[in-house]
């Protein structure tokens, strides 16, 4: 092959890598992990991609699942749901937390399921940040 058609096809798989990564940006929401309560599951830094579809009447979370939820106060939280109450509200617990979080959660607020995790790019993302200390 020559040079000419190996930059072209340089050039086609670049554009495709960079439509998916706005494809899944757009179709997921991309969180930053910034605290150690879900470790081991995700580690500071982490990056995970939440998929707000994967929840509905229809389709409810279960138990085990790791989701994203906003909180009564407006703050997003990343936790495993460790429990349904009898109403159909849901509890949340960190997986490095000794307790569970505040109140239960409405379906309403569940905002998505955690569906891909980054954990590689968390020593990179953690010396960047500790570059930015110094």
């Amino acid at each position: 092959m020559n040079r000419k058609k190996l930059l072209n096809i340089g050039d086609k798989l670049l554009t495709a890598l960079i439509v998916l990564f706005f494809i899944i940006t757009i179709l997921f929401k991309v969180r930053y992990i910034e605290t150690g309560s879900m470790k081991p599951t995700l580690q500071v830094g982490s990056i995970v991609y939440v998929n707000p579809f994967s929840y509905s009447e229809k389709r409810k979370p279960g138990i085990g699942d790791i989701a994203m939820y906003q909180s009564s106060t407006g703050m997003e939280y990343i936790h495993r749901i460790v429990d349904i109450t009898e109403d159909g509200n849901y509890i949340f617990k960190g997986d490095n937390n000794s307790t569970t979080d505040f109140s239960p959660v409405p379906l309403t607020n569940i905002e998505g399921k955690v569906v891909i995790k980054v954990n590689i790019v968390a020593p990179v993302i953690r010396a960047i940040k500790n570059l930015q200390d110094i």
